[in-house]
């Protein structure tokens, strides 16, 4: 089993055009439902770019496959961050900086107005309402713009990303 878990990585581990990685993360959460008392919550913690319920492009995200399975008994959770440093996969390479968040975007939007504290969420009403805006919740590297409320339930906004870094 474990030879061939490492024959599908090595397929898509320079690219992965077909969404291979996110069916393979809708397969491992479907062995370890099937396996979980009936009734129990599960929270599956990943890259927004995953938790998706889609995608611009047609690429299916694992979170298209948990929303088709369960419908609105899951949720979508996406992340973003007005500043800071991001990581990369892997941690190889040195942090890489945020650029600043435009004026307007889903970033900037979110800390506007009244209110303290490191990060704020915004709930599907909430990014209903903002309509199609910039952001970099699916990539830091890369912003788009997009209905946000179309690809997920909610988006957690941090102040300030900080990256993982190695342990001395």
């Amino acid at each position: 089993a474990m030879a061939a878990s490492y024959a599908a990585y090595l397929t898509f581990a320079n690219g992965d055009s077909d969404g291979l990685r996110d069916q393979a993360m809708y397969r491992n959460f479907r062995w370890l439902r099937e396996r979980w008392p009936k009734g129990m919550r599960i929270v599956v913690w990943s890259a927004s770019v995953h938790a998706a319920k889609s995608l611009p492009g047609g690429t299916r995200p694992f979170g298209s496959y948990v929303h088709a399975e369960l419908g609105d008994r899951a949720a979508a959770i996406g992340f973003s961050a007005l500043s800071g440093h991001y990581g990369n996969v892997g941690g190889r390479r040195a942090p890489q900086p945020l650029a600043p968040a435009a004026p307007g975007s889903l970033e900037a939007r979110a800390f506007a107005g009244a209110g303290t504290g490191d990060l704020r969420y915004l709930d599907h009403a909430q990014l209903q309402a903002l309509g199609t805006v910039p952001g970099r919740a699916l990539d830091y590297a890369n912003t788009q713009t997009l209905d946000w409320s179309q690809l997920l339930d909610g988006v957690i906004v941090l102040r300030e990303e900080r990256a993982a870094q190695p342990a001395p």
